[in-house]
């Protein structure tokens, strides 16, 4: 709601609307929901989706997979399959596990 108004009325006049709700809403905070809005609404428009922006899109969060995401998911599988079986998971079987699927 806050990047939909941002872009079609202005990122000042979105903090005035919403300065009761939210009193510490920063301007830096909503320009990034504005420019997140529009992208989403671009890359939308460029498939052929008129449908409106309910949500934006999760940022990725934390550092990248050093094995790849297909690796990263076979290791999570093999690991959790280890843990619901009643063996223990520590750091030397998990390494050890990543190497052996690698």
């Amino acid at each position: 709601q806050i990047g939909k108004r941002a872009a079609e009325e202005g990122v000042v006049s979105t903090i005035r609307y919403y300065a009761k709700k939210y009193p510490n809403l920063k301007e830096s905070s909503v320009r990034d929901w504005r420019n997140a809005y529009t992208l989403e609404l671009k890359k939308r428009r460029g498939e052929g989706d008129e449908s409106a922006v309910m949500e934006l899109p999760e940022k990725k969060r934390g550092w990248p997979l050093l094995i790849g995401e297909d690796f990263d998911r076979q290791v999570q599988a093999y690991l959790n399959f280890v843990r619901e079986k009643g063996g223990v998971v520590n750091t030397a079987i998990a390494i050890s596990c990543a190497e052996g699927i690698i």
